[in-house]
C-alpha cells in the first residue's frame, strides 16, 4: 500500500512540474496581449516548418523544450511559435522587418521593446545564455537611460512601433 502511495505522488509530482510548462501560442496579437498582461517577456519564433534550414533547431515548438537545455528555461516566458508560410505568417513577419528564416526575437515584459533579436540557428549554448539573460525581461539600463551605446541597441530595430502590433492579429 505504502508503495503505490509513493509512485502515485511520484507521478502527481512530475505532472505538476509539467503543468508549469508554458504553451506554444500560434497567435501573435494573443501572445503580446498576454506578455502585457501577465509580465512575461515574450520569446517569438518565426519559421518555415517544412525546410530545415528555415526551420529553427534546437527548438522544439510541440514539445515544449529546447534540446540540450533544460526545459525549465522557458518557463518565465509568454511562447509564439509563427509559421510564415501561411498569410497569417507573412504578416508577422512583417512586423519584425524578417526575410530569412528562422527568426528568433524575444520582446520586453511591457510587449513594447525587442530585447533581443536573431535570424539562424542558434547552438545549445546560445539558447541556454539568450533565455537566461532575459527571463526577466528588462530592458537593459542604458536603454532605460536612453544613455549609452550597449550591444542591445544595435539589436532593436528603429522603425519597430509596438502600436503596429494592436492590430487585429
Amino acid at each position: 500500500m505504502m508503495g503505490f502511495f509513493a509512485s502515485a505522488t511520484f507521478v502527481a509530482s512530475l505532472i505538476g512540474s509539467f503543468s508549469d510548462m508554458p504553451q506554444w501560442e500560434s497567435d501573435y496579437g494573443r501572445a503580446l496581449k498576454a506578455t502585457r498582461e501577465n509580465g512575461r517577456p515574450l520569446l517569438i519564433v518565426l519559421e518555415v516548418p517544412k525546410k530545415p534550414a528555415g526551420r529553427l533547431e534546437p527548438i522544439r515548438s510541440s514539445e515544449d523544450k529546447v534540446a540540450g537545455a533544460d526545459p525549465r528555461l522557458l518557463v518565465p516566458y509568454q511562447l509564439c511559435h509563427v509559421d510564415v508560410t501561411t498569410k497569417y505568417g507573412k504578416q508577422v513577419a512583417k512586423v519584425f522587418h524578417a526575410s530569412r528564416y528562422p527568426f528568433v526575437a524575444i520582446i520586453d515584459r511591457t510587449g513594447q521593446c525587442i530585447i533581443f533579436k536573431k535570424t539562424g540557428q542558434m547552438t545549445d549554448s546560445e539558447w541556454q545564455t539568450v533565455l537566461t539573460r532575459h527571463k526577466n525581461g528588462d530592458l537593459p539600463p542604458t536603454q532605460i537611460a536612453g544613455v549609452g551605446q550597449s550591444h542591445y541597441q544595435s539589436s532593436l530595430d528603429p522603425s519597430y512601433c509596438p502600436s503596429c502590433q494592436n492590430g487585429g492579429w
